[in-house]
């Protein structure tokens, strides 16, 4: 077995235990923020794990990325109308 079948086994069995989909939701939440990196390719290894859930898993994330998206853009309407008197 090379390397590269080692850590793909050693990810999916991260990804089965239920309590490290938080981590995927929290990723997905802030990458609507402010993080570059998008969320598909944490979800990509989640939904190989279970792929029963995929739907419910996919949904979530989604859910989690559009509730990001409203806070960035309320810090956004924010920032504008505190910066738009200095501009």
């Amino acid at each position: 077995m090379n390397t590269v079948e080692k850590s793909y086994k050693k990810i999916l069995a991260k990804c089965q235990k239920k309590e490290n989909k938080v981590y995927l939701y929290l990723i997905s939440f802030l990458e609507s923020i402010i993080f570059p990196i998008p969320t598909d390719i944490f979800l990509v290894p989640y939904v190989l794990a279970s792929t029963k859930k995929y739907i419910y898993i996919a949904l979530l994330t989604t859910l989690f990325s559009v509730l990001g998206g409203c806070v960035g853009y309320f810090i956004g309407s924010l920032f504008w109308e505190e910066a738009s008197n200095f501009l």
